[in-house]
């Protein structure tokens, strides 16, 4: 009867609205990450001008495992790979 179908809806409204808080804490996540990435591409385009650091040192001291993984969110952020970078902007 009507009851049910009002209790089925009821139902699915619940699952809807944590589906749609579980986005939105995604969304804030992807956000906060994306915001970080930028800080530290600004503070690697600073270190990667005004410093003799090695890139690798450079990767390590803003948290990337990598060197590899640092040059790619380095070249998707910025345009250029680190050592491109530094070529043309270093001091």
């Amino acid at each position: 009867g009507i009851a049910e179908e009002i209790s089925a809806i009821n139902t699915q409204l619940d699952e809807l609205k944590a589906e749609a808080a579980q986005a939105e804490e995604i969304r804030n996540a992807v956000a906060n990450g994306a915001g970080e990435t930028k800080e530290k591409m600004e503070e690697a385009k600073r270190l990667l001008r005004w410093s003799d650091k090695p890139i690798t040192a450079i990767g390590n001291y803003l948290g990337y495992s990598s060197s590899g993984h640092f040059g790619n969110v380095f070249k998707k952020t910025v345009g250029l790979t680190p050592s491109e970078y530094r070529e043309k902007h270093g001091k």
